[in-house]
């Protein structure tokens, strides 16, 4: 899986490069041209939502993995499955409706090679409710996972201090990341909502599947570091040595 995002991030990578070097380059000085979408702006979504989606999905297998292993289970299964579920469908339906739009986006790039200006292409546009939409469920999405992880990750404490100790790390680790992916869709969504005439949200947008794609080898990388932490055995004194001679 980690190779395989690691390809959607290579070629999202890949187009991103190649619409700045459109517009800062090829287009510069022709302000009509510079107006004009190109294909790989919305291509990139494909590889944002596709990535995203997977991050996802790989921190719900942790949060069922930290509930199978809970010890005492105060929260019903019905509830905790019921959350699971409003977690899958909010990944899904952002992933789903970005699709879509990129999709949209295309087909109309297509079949109006002439389009005028941005405002034409993506602001008036029967499928810009989806943008809409979609930035929002993820913001909410993230937030329910971040969520999750911290609840769960606070009822398994053993109340031994090293172990506490890394479990209070694990939970401040989650809610940095998962705060900073946050902010970032947040941006992205409020900036689309206030300025929807121009480009600015796109310059987040641009960020944010490597933000999710860092946050999750972060926490990959972060295991062994853990792992040694819990696992450490405290140095032992050493007696002091004594020397025994034999009488003459």
């Amino acid at each position: 899986m980690i190779t395989f995002l690691w390809i959607l991030q290579t070629f999202h990578l890949a187009v991103i490069l190649h619409c700045l070097y459109y517009y800062l380059i090829i287009t510069h000085g022709t302000p009509l041209h510079s107006v004009k979408p190109i294909w790989s702006l919305s291509t990139q979504i494909y590889f944002t939502n596709i990535s995203d989606f997977c991050i996802h999905m790989l921190f719900t297998k942790r949060i069922w993995h930290l509930y199978s292993i809970q010890a005492s289970r105060s929260l019903k299964k019905a509830v905790f499955i019921f959350l699971v579920c409003v977690i899958f469908i909010g990944a899904s339906y952002t992933m789903v409706a970005g699709l879509i739009y990129a999709t949209e986006a295309l087909h109309k790039l297509s079949k109006l090679p002439n389009l005028g200006t941005y405002t034409d292409f993506f602001v008036i546009d029967p499928e810009a409710p989806l943008l809409y939409s979609g930035l929002g469920v993820g913001v909410l999405t993230d937030v329910l996972i971040a969520a999750a992880l911290c609840a769960l990750l606070v009822k398994n404490k053993t109340g031994h201090k090293r172990t506490d100790s890394i479990v209070a790390n694990l939970v401040n680790y989650i809610i940095n990341t998962g705060l900073l992916t946050s902010l970032i869709a947040g941006a992205c969504f409020v900036t689309y909502l206030i300025w929807p005439h121009n480009f600015i949200f796109m310059g987040i947008y641009f960020v944010l599947g490597s933000a999710y794609y860092n946050s999750l080898l972060a926490s990959l990388n972060a295991r062994p570091h853990l792992r040694a932490k819990l696992y450490s055995v405290s140095p032992i004194l050493e007696s002091p040595s004594y020397e025994f001679r034999v009488p003459a």
